[in-house]
Order: structure tokens, then sequence, then C-alpha cells
């Protein structure tokens, strides 16, 4: 029968090694690991549009925050928009919401390029829009964004893009 000895001193030799591969693979492992900087988000479809403020809006009382941005949860908060603007789509509210945002004036006129539902990889949610300032000069115009979304979805940031 054989049997083999280790001598104690090289164990310990060869440990310093061992530790070095254990600490390069767990910061490889630290270095590969995406970070939030990294993710990209997801964009969700959804049902957007967007209006001027005609003077209908302009005259009602819209409820809107601070920020300019109302959640509508119930068909008589939606009543005061479908009222002033006649095209607005059908919204079940058992089901769904909609986030109304005004757009904040520049000096020149805003067109509204898209407006996006975007999911992070945090599962927070946010809504993009992204504005074009055209050549032409107008101070004060204000749009409205509508963006319907699914009961399921908290309250989303909003960022506005200026192109």
């Amino acid at each position: 029968m054989y049997c083999r000895t280790t001598d104690k001193s090289t164990l310990l030799k060869s440990s310093p090694r061992y530790i070095k591969i254990v600490i390069l693979l767990f910061c490889l492992a630290c270095v590969n690991s995406p970070g939030p900087e990294d993710c990209i988000g997801q964009e969700i479809e959804s049902d957007s549009f967007w209006v001027y403020e005609g003077t209908c809006l302009k005259n009602s009382e819209l409820g809107l925050d601070e920020d300019g941005v109302r959640k509508v949860t119930k068909e008589e908060q939606y009543k005061v928009f479908s009222e002033c603007l006649p095209d607005n789509p059908e919204v079940d509210f058992n089901t769904s919401y909609v986030i109304v945002i005004k757009v904040p004036p520049r000096n020149s006129f805003p067109f509204i390029q898209e407006i996006k539902l975007i999911e992070n990889c945090d599962k927070q949610f946010k809504i993009e829009i992204e504005i074009i300032e055209t050549m032409f000069q107008e101070a004060n115009v204000f749009k409205f964004a509508f963006v319907t979304l699914p009961v399921e979805i908290p309250e989303p940031k909003i960022e506005i893009i200026w192109l």
C-alpha cells in the first residue's frame, strides 16, 4: 500500500497562490456585473397622444400639480379633457389610468416627436417625451401629452427631452 504525505511547508507556500486566484475571480465577477449606468431600459407599448393647449383647456380647471402633471383614475376626472377634446380615445378606468403632462413652454414652437414608456432594469417606469424646438419663434405655446397606462404600472417618472 502506498501513502502520500504532504509536507506542511509545501502547502503553506502554495496557499498564497490559491488566495490570489480566488481574489482575481472575485474581482472579475465584480467588474463584469452590470451597474445601474449600464442598464438599458426597455420600451413598453402604451397608448399616447398630444394636443396644443386650446381656449377650452386654458379656461378649464385641469387639476394639474405644480409640475404640470395629473393622474386621472376616474371617468369624472377625464371628463374635463373629453369636453375640450372630442377626439380623445375611450379609456376603461377599471384596467387603466391616464397621465396628463403639460409640457413647459419655451420661446420656440414645440413639436412632440415621440412619447415613450420605458421600464428600467430596477423595475421603475418613466415616460420620455422628446420635443423638437422648431425654428418658429412663438412664446408660451403649451402642449399636453396624454399617456394611458395599465393600473399595474405605478405612476412613472416623467422626463422631457428637448432636441
